[in-house]
C-alpha cells in the first residue's frame, strides 16, 4: 500500500534508524510494555509511530498505529502502552487521535485508495494490570469504538 510521505517516514522498519518506540517492523515497546503482531500467510502489517513522529509533540495522542492487512479488510489498530491507573487518559488519547487532522487524512487516504476493502478501527491498551468488563464497556462508550485491554504478562 502506498502511504503519504509523512506517514511512510514513521513506519517502523527492522533496519536503518527506527524510532525508539519500534519493536522491529511489527511492534511497539515503551517503559517495559510491548506489543508485537504475528502475521500469517497473506497478511501484512505496518507499524506506524504516532507519538513523536507522525503527530506533533504538543498534541495528545496514543503511541502507535498498526495497519493490518487481512484479506479484504484493513484494520486500523490504535495502540497505547499504559499503566493501569492511566487507562482513562489512554481513552482521551484515542479520541484526540481520531479528531486529529493528520489521522483523518490518513484514514481518508486509505479509504479512497481501497474502495473494495472493509476498513475497521479498534483501540488497544496494553497494560500490566486488569480491568473488569463493566469498566471496559464504559470506556468503550466514552470513545465510541471497540476497546480491548490486553494484559501483558512479563
Amino acid at each position: 500500500m502506498n502511504l503519504p510521505e509523512n506517514v511512510d517516514n514513521c513506519v517502523c522498519i527492522s533496519s536503518g534508524n527506527p524510532h525508539s518506540l519500534c519493536l522491529g517492523n511489527n511492534g511497539f515497546k515503551e517503559r517495559g510494555k510491548q506489543v508485537k503482531l504475528t502475521i500469517k500467510n497473506h497478511e501484512t502489517v505496518k507499524a506506524i509511530v504516532l507519538d513523536g513522529c507522525l503527530l506533533p509533540e504538543q498534541t495528545s495522542k496514543c503511541d502507535g498505529l498498526f495497519l493490518f492487512f487481512q484479506g479484504n479488510k484493513i484494520r486500523l489498530l490504535l495502540i497505547e502502552l499504559k499503566s493501569l491507573h492511566n487507562i482513562e487518559d489512554a481513552c482521551k488519547q484515542f479520541i484526540a487521535v481520531r479528531n486529529n487532522q493528520t489521522y483523518k487524512d490518513l484514514y481518508r487516504h486509505i479509504k479512497n485508495n481501497n474502495k473494495n476493502i472493509q476498513l475497521i478501527e479498534k483501540c488497544f491498551i496494553i497494560t500490566t494490570g486488569s480491568i473488569d468488563r463493566d469498566a471496559e464497556a464504559k470506556l468503550e462508550k466514552s470513545i465510541g469504538l471497540k476497546l480491548k485491554l490486553s494484559r501483558q504478562i512479563n
